[in-house]
């Protein structure tokens, strides 16, 4: 029974990206802001909190990557970095990236000021820091989540420690963002009882999926509703070192 519900976790890592993802809604808003990364060219580009991140094909464009993890949170991914270091004390020379990534990695971190300001420090003058950070989304990876930031937070930190603003993208708005949030109660109740029950935990995960497609197909006329929303899922940045 158990490993019948590891198959089931390991299909849906097959169809992530996909409507037949329960998580499709919000990772569709992440996999579109970050094609921008993939129009990096002949760059030094430091990935920090890089986990399971690939960005295939990323140096065949003349550009050199450089994975950073911190080694107990590293532990839970597949994919080992090239430098394992403390995101607010990092081992890099001032003034040696082009671009640093920081993508779904700042409310992992306890000491967020600092993470900023050692981005800004491993940066070229011009060069970019690429932001990414959930808004209105559950705490995950736990006890490794310690903070939210709204747009306004996020941009008040920047200017702070000598960034400005290139380019703000919201994820999503209030009637996808609420629509995501159901498909993830309806997965959390699924984990939940697994935990004590497996065979109950995949009969509910079983039942519950079917209800989730139907959700990302109910979804899908507003994903591409812009307005100044209240609601969404987070925000990616594209920022500069001044």
């Amino acid at each position: 029974m158990q490993s019948s519900l590891r198959s089931l976790f390991s299909v849906l890592r097959y169809l992530k990206g996909t409507p037949l993802h329960p998580q499709w809604l919000s990772d569709r808003y992440h996999m579109h802001s970050q094609r921008a990364v993939d129009e990096i060219e002949d760059s030094l580009i430091i990935n920090i909190g890089s986990g399971d991140s690939k960005f295939q094909g990323i140096t065949l464009r003349g550009n050199k990557l450089i994975q950073v993890d911190y080694p107990s949170t590293n532990l839970q991914y597949r994919n080992k970095p090239d430098v394992y270091a403390d995101a607010s004390c990092l081992p890099l020379r001032e003034g040696c990236a082009d671009v640093v990534l920081l993508l779904e990695v700042l409310e992992h971190i306890p000491d967020p000021e600092n993470t900023i300001s050692e981005a800004h420090n491993a940066l070229k003058t011009g060069g970019k820091l690429y932001l990414s950070t959930p808004f209105l989304y559950p705490i995950h990876d736990a006890p490794h989540d310690y903070q939210r930031y709204t747009i306004y937070g996020l941009r008040k930190i920047l200017t702070r420690h000598g960034f400005s603003i290139n380019k703000e993208l919201r994820h999503g708005n209030s009637i996808v963002t609420s629509l995501q949030l159901l498909n993830l109660t309806f997965l959390e109740i699924a984990r939940d009882t697994s935990r004590t029950s497996i065979p109950l935990g995949l009969i509910i995960g079983l039942l519950v999926y079917l209800p989730c497609i139907a959700i990302n197909l109910m979804a899908s006329p507003f994903i591409n509703l812009r307005w100044n929303s209240a609601g969404c899922f987070g925000y990616f940045i594209i920022a500069q070192r001044n």
